[in-house]
């Protein structure tokens, strides 16, 4: 049902204004996905650079300048290509714009292309929330790394090679599993970064690690269920031969991101609203239910108060309420009576 909520809503955002929501996340990544596409261009044009790659001996009367100069387009290409990459990253507020605009749509609220810079007054906060967390992720996989090395030491020195290899894979799976739970623990802090710019890096990096606590295997579970619509882009891209198949690989592939990140940005707007997280989808699914199934109710506030209906009162709390009930209504008897006795008095005495 949570998978359902989340993904239900994030599509009716996206049919609101898909076109400008696609363009802004095309501004985002451009200077990646043609970084990317100049690299392998590059890798196209250098054979033997690719054959120096795989471990392949080259034949031995080639020379160093020879190879050099017989590689100098595609190695131009690559530069070109890894300069793009870091253009990218430096400009990584367009990211955050791009979620800005996301969680934009999901409160109902118009957007417009030029939303892709709406975050570039924190450019600086921006490089640097990718620097602290990539920083973080890494040193987060270095216990893995450290019994990689020791497991090929060992080796080296003549332990027994099968037990070496166990313990390789062992140790980098556990690398893996580490630096993806600090990646799955860290992962809203450009959303809270791009819903309040205002807050700080180390502060957005926090306030994500409080409300995942408990809540990173939703979060992993609804990245799983996306696998079925990547393998299908990747096999799109394959069976379609040529740049056709290209093209048509790389606008799915973007289509499919802004799904996914829309997706994750209505999660990060349930985890980090003023509501609980299971107050919200209790809400939901509540209103789902007597809705009839009409997805127009998750288009709703998610972070608004749940009511009374929503959220039933626990009995302790009920039995207090009652008790301070009663113990108003007599203090209001006792000072009525108070009153017509003093009113008594004065009767009397007049």
């Amino acid at each position: 049902m949570l998978l359902y909520l989340l993904k239900r809503r994030a599509l009716e955002a996206l049919r609101r204004d898909f076109s400008t929501i696609l363009l802004i996340a095309l501004i985002a990544v451009l200077p990646t996905l043609l970084g990317r596409t100049l690299v392998t261009m590059g890798l196209g044009r250098c054979p033997e650079l690719l054959t120096l790659l795989a471990g392949t001996r080259l034949p031995a009367d080639l020379t160093l300048e020879e190879l050099l100069a017989m590689t100098e387009p595609g190695r131009q290409l690559m530069l070109a290509g890894l300069g793009l990459h870091v253009l990218g990253y430096l400009l990584a507020f367009l990211r955050l714009g791009q979620l800005h605009s996301q969680m934009k749509l999901l409160r109902g609220e118009e957007i417009r292309p030029a939303d892709a810079f709406s975050r570039g007054g924190i450019w600086l906060k921006a490089i640097g929330q990718q620097l602290w967390q990539t920083l973080w992720v890494t040193l987060w996989s270095l216990p893995g790394l450290a019994l990689v090395i020791l497991a090929s030491g060992l080796a080296l020195m003549g332990w027994n090679v099968r037990l070496c290899i166990v313990l390789t894979e062992v140790a980098y799976l556990a690398g893996v599993v580490l630096a993806a739970r600090a990646a799955l623990r860290y992962a809203l802090a450009p959303m809270i970064l791009a819903e309040k710019p205002e807050t700080g890096v180390l502060a957005a990096q926090r306030e994500s690690i409080r409300v995942m606590t408990g809540k990173v295997r939703y979060l992993v579970f609804l990245l799983i269920s996306f696998f079925g619509w990547g393998l299908i882009v990747t096999l799109v891209g394959m069976v379609i031969p040529g740049v056709p198949g290209a093209v048509l690989g790389m606008a799915l592939d973007l289509a499919l991101s802004v799904y996914i990140s829309t997706t994750v940005c209505a999660f990060s707007m349930a985890v980090t609203g003023t509501t609980a997280f299971e107050d919200v989808l209790r809400m939901l699914s509540q209103r789902f239910r007597e809705s009839g199934g009409d997805p127009d109710v998750l288009t709703q506030p998610w972070t608004e108060a749940p009511g009374a209906e929503d959220k039933p009162t626990p009995p302790e709390e009920q039995g207090e309420q009652q008790e301070q009930a009663e113990q108003q209504a007599q203090k209001e008897e006792k000072e009525e009576e108070e009153t017509q006795e003093d009113g008594e008095k004065d009767r009397i005495d007049r």
